[in-house]
């Protein structure tokens, strides 16, 4: 009952995920990567050069979680989308990881 009265509240906080999603993925596509059309409060990205198994155990040894599906999408990322912050963190690291790896 709460959750209904406060519908601005709710409204305000699917916008600001919405725009933050949509950088990010922005930001990714800017990167080369293949991303799924998504309205979710999540991206499923297929990162360019690197497998994405392989990129997830990077970002895990900087304390960044992701998630690997395998199986038909193995090849990509889900990425949970957090704060702008969060966000810019995790492309800051994939940059890193990136740079590492040449």
């Amino acid at each position: 009952v709460a959750a209904v009265r406060e519908s601005a509240y709710y409204e305000a906080n699917c916008a600001k995920i919405a725009e933050t999603r949509d950088n990010f993925a922005k930001a990714l596509k800017e990167r080369g990567w293949r991303l799924t059309d998504s309205k979710a409060n999540f991206v499923l990205a297929k990162p360019p050069e690197i497998e994405a198994r392989a990129l997830l155990e990077a970002l895990k040894a900087r304390g960044i979680l992701v998630r690997y599906l395998g199986g038909a999408l193995g090849e990509y990322l889900r990425i949970t989308i957090g704060t702008p912050e969060q966000m810019e963190a995790l492309l800051a690291a994939i940059d890193e990881i990136y740079r590492a790896n040449g």
